[in-house]
């Protein structure tokens, strides 16, 4: 009589899925029916598991010996590093005990996952196109959970974690997805730090991130120190990446008469993470891109030469999708909109409340709302326009572009405005590309789509460079 480590594969496969999969605490009844069912039933807790740094030493126990096999069903892994508990409501309390912990403790799993990278079954597994997942949470204290829930953001959003040994960690290759995240009440990670971590993995296909920069519970300053921070580290990352995708945690600032903060010295200067994203595309071979939030951006990231002489060829060789969204506030503390005229002056818009405004307290700030800012400014956004005429025209491989400065009701504090919305965003889509706008522009055609408030046309010398970068062919179409 066949034994069930002797049955046929197929006929075996075919009893384990009469299995009900729905409740994998069932499954550990069959664990001791034989060394098969064992196999079998582990690749349903293995393929998907979440540990925290206090379980490291177990975990990598469950792959030391007979359990080696174990390495290749792991899919998913999610991490958190545990913080020490701290005295009463002071959570930053421990701030660099807070970066070694946290920083021993990505070591310590580097190491693990380490021992993966050399593991066959997990090399025929990637060579099959299937790496490991791997979501690094934010860390958390013991104490945390005793921060009142509407307090929590802010209060632990003001000091940054950082990676303080990112030369020390070893090389990954079993690593095909690296989620670096933000969480909700959690702490945060400093993005340079998101940077390293990337930067040792070899085999990465999608890197996504939490750029953390909410400006209600971060100082200008702070702001401004992790922008520079994160642009020296991505100048400096040389690993190929498919797909980038980075989350600004920022929103548009609530009022707009306030300046904004300047991370450039003028108007006339690069803007340093424009240009750093821009030759990172480049360098790192990637085709989908998306940088989403609020992120203060320049037409550099799309276009940052002087002439085409410098521009290498061929540019962004394997991009297909660019996806930009960016503040309403330029690098240099301008502006890409002001207030509509007609409705009342500049300083009516930013001067006291008249009392017909809403009035909406920030917490911190104590500022009161006041978003005008409705028609676009020339000189400030004509640049980005002519940049998308340049990308269109030199990426060879493009099939999509969106420029998105967002579709929002304003609310200013000086004047009651019926259903005053500041709505600008441009998109490309290369022929046969679907849209939402196909029933209006046809899809065959290469075509920019301008879904725009108001009566806005871009001016003839930018409707020309559109054309010349889409060929006779090509179609402007207006959505207002």
């Amino acid at each position: 009589m066949a034994t069930l480590e002797t049955v046929p594969e197929e006929i075996f496969l075919s009893i384990f899925d009469c299995l009900d999969h729905s409740y994998k605490p069932d499954y550990l009844r069959y664990l001791t029916v034989s060394r098969r069912w064992q196999r079998a039933v582990e690749r349903f807790f293995f393929e998907d598991l979440s540990i925290d740094s206090a379980q490291l030493s177990n975990f990598a126990a469950l792959f030391q010996g007979k359990g080696a096999h174990r390495k290749a069903l792991v899919k998913q892994l999610s991490y958190h590093a545990v913080l020490p508990p701290y005295d009463g409501d002071d959570c930053h309390q421990h701030e660099e005990l807070n970066n070694q912990v946290f920083s021993a403790a990505i070591l310590e799993l580097f190491q693990i996952l380490e021992t993966f990278s050399e593991d066959e079954a997990v090399k025929a597994n990637f060579g099959r196109g299937r790496g490991i997942v791997l979501y690094l949470e934010p860390p958390v204290s013991p104490n945390d959970k005793n921060i009142p829930p509407p307090d929590k953001e802010y209060r632990l959003h003001a000091v940054f974690i950082r990676l303080l040994n990112p030369k020390q960690l070893p090389t990954l290759a079993c690593v095909s997805d690296l989620i670096v995240g933000c969480i909700g009440g959690r702490r945060i990670l400093d993005p340079a730090s998101g940077v390293y971590l990337a930067s040792m993995m070899k085999n990465l296909n999608c890197w996504r991130m939490s750029y953390n920069d909410y400006w209600e519970s971060i100082t200008d300053e702070t702001l401004i120190r992790i922008r520079r921070d994160f642009i020296k580290a991505l100048s400096n990352h040389n690993q190929a990446v498919a797909k980038f995708d980075l989350r600004s945690q920022s929103c548009d600032r609530i009022d707009e008469s306030i300046p904004a903060p300047k991370h450039t010295s003028s108007p006339t200067a690069m803007d340093p993470f424009s240009i750093a994203i821009h030759e990172f595309i480049q360098r790192a071979n990637v085709s989908v891109i998306d940088i989403e939030g609020t992120h203060p951006m320049s037409p550099e990231i799309l276009w940052p030469y002087k002439t085409v002489k410098d521009v290498p060829v061929p540019l962004w060789p394997k991009l297909e999708h660019i996806f930009l969204y960016p503040a309403h506030h330029t690098p240099d503390g301008d502006w890409y909109f002001s207030g509509d005229p007609k409705i009342a002056s500049h300083s009516e818009f930013s001067g006291p409340a008249n009392g017909n405004g809403v009035k909406n307290l920030v917490r911190l700030a104590g500022q009161t709302e006041n978003t005008f800012r409705s028609v676009l400014v020339p000189e400030r956004i004509d640049p980005f326009l002519k940049a998308i005429a340049q990308v269109v025209r030199h990426v060879p491989s493009l099939r999509r572009l969106d420029v998105w400065f967002g579709d929002e009701q304003l609310c200013p504090r000086y004047v009651k405005v019926d259903d005053l919305r500041r709505r600008f965003r441009i998109f490309y889509f290369a022929p046969g590309m679907k849209s939402w706008y196909d029933e209006e522009s046809p899809r065959s055609r290469p075509r920019i789509i301008c879904d725009v408030g108001g009566s806005w046309r871009a001016s003839e010398e930018i409707e020309e460079m559109w054309m010349e970068a889409m060929g006779p062919n090509g179609l402007i179409h207006y959505h207002h």
